[in-house]
């Protein structure tokens, strides 16, 4: 999480005066302090305080008077917050396409507006494209982003922590999607939705257990997340409870040879 301290002024301002807006603090035409107060209160300088006034009004929070003052508009409540939604390999992997249809499903009927970071086509400028899609959402000055980590990309941990740094520098906040940008079993100090998936591993080789099955083998991708790596981990715990050894490949399913294999 990034605290307000880490963040420039002018955007520290602005999320504050944003956050008081949400809360009712300030409510719908309400005068907000003047420039000279919010000088003295934030111990920032006039230019900074203007910047961060004039963000509220280019994103319809605030509108100013010339002579008279900044003022919340009528309709910022139900505006609610903006959030930018990144999943670069959207269409490429298969579990994404249904959570987005809830994410744009829960909006409607809400306050909250979602922003679709687009998805990256060419895998050769995977980086070049992320870069640009992180540009946009950043310059939309989202409230907050939901991010699926690249994986399945030989450089994805480096491009991972690259798309993190310019969100957490833009003072944004990130909640991961299905996966960690860490290895397993470690945990980045994100917040991240996702299933339990060493319990998942255990019991989907359980129940092959239980259906009779003894040699069960285990294939994955290589270069897959970290989620794959935990199915993993309850996969070879089902296994040594049941007494049985382990069997794990990595397959590359582009030309169909084995990259590896784990005993």
């Amino acid at each position: 999480m990034v605290l307000k301290s880490d963040l420039s002024k002018h955007e520290r301002i602005r999320r504050t005066l944003t956050d008081a807006i949400a809360s009712g603090h300030y409510g719908p035409g309400q005068r907000l302090p003047s420039e000279s107060e919010l000088v003295k209160t934030f111990g920032a300088s006039r230019p900074t305080v203007n910047r961060a006034l004039r963000d509220l009004q280019l994103t319809g929070v605030i509108e100013r008077r010339a002579g008279s003052g900044s003022y919340v508009r009528a309709d910022a409540a139900a505006r609610g917050y903006v959030f930018g939604l990144l999943i670069p390999e959207l269409g490429r992997t298969e579990i994404f396409e249904p959570i987005c249809r809830g994410m744009a499903d829960a909006q409607h009927g809400s306050q909250h507006v979602l922003l679709w970071g687009s998805s990256l086509g060419d895998a050769a400028n995977v980086e070049e494209q992320a870069s640009q899609a992180c540009r946009q959402l950043v310059a939309k000055t989202v409230s907050g982003i939901f991010f699926a980590p690249l994986e399945l990309t030989p450089e994805k941990d480096a491009i991972n922590r690259r798309i993190a740094e310019v969100f957490d520098r833009a003072g944004i906040p990130i909640v991961l999607l299905d996966r960690d940008l860490v290895p397993y079993p470690g945990r980045s100090h994100y917040d991240l939705v996702g299933i339990d998936n060493r319990r998942a591993g255990y019991t989907i080789t359980a129940h092959l257990l239980a259906c009779g099955c003894r040699r069960i083998v285990f294939l994955g991708r290589p270069r897959s997340a970290p989620t794959v790596d935990a199915r993993i981990g309850g996969y070879k715990e089902a296994m040594s409870d049941a007494h049985l050894e382990s069997h794990v490949c990595r397959i590359d399913p582009e030309n169909g040879a084995e990259v590896a294999r784990v005993l």
